[in-house]
């Protein structure tokens, strides 16, 4: 890549991002004074060094969390504006699109979480718990 990287459509603060083959994955986040949540989903491709907006997660998210396994990323928590989350989001980015994932049992937001053995696991934010959020998969 020379020349620099392309920019986003607007900067973002608290958004989660995740890795996959050659893209980045931009997740949620938010922007402005007093603040506006997002609900958004941008991929940077690496090869090409181009933006593209994919459809937007169900839920506003401000400081969620993301992880991929086998193709699949888990968005999780994060601040709708009201209180901090428990649900989780699925990109299948394979066929660009979003499906529910089983929910947390902590509240959590500007929290980690992390794919480790076909897993995904979440931790910190409003606890200190590490909570396995699947089962391995394959």
């Amino acid at each position: 890549m020379s020349g620099g990287l392309t920019k986003v459509r607007r900067s973002t603060a608290q958004v989660a991002v995740c890795a996959h083959e050659n893209k980045i994955y931009a997740f949620g986040g938010c922007y402005g004074h007093p603040f506006v949540l997002l609900n958004t989903c941008e991929v940077y491709d690496t090869t090409t060094n181009t933006w593209e907006r994919l459809p937007d997660m169900a839920e506003v998210r401000s400081a969620p969390a993301a992880c991929q396994v086998d193709g699949k990323i888990y968005v999780c928590g994060g601040h709708d504006n009201h209180t901090y989350l428990t649900s989780c989001e699925v990109l299948d980015t394979r066929t660009r699109t979003w499906s529910r994932a089983a929910t947390m049992q902590t509240l959590r937001g500007a929290h980690s979480s992390v794919a480790y053995d076909g897993r995904v696991f979440a931790c910190g934010g409003k606890s200190a718990a590490v909570e396995l959020l699947t089962e391995r998969t394959g």
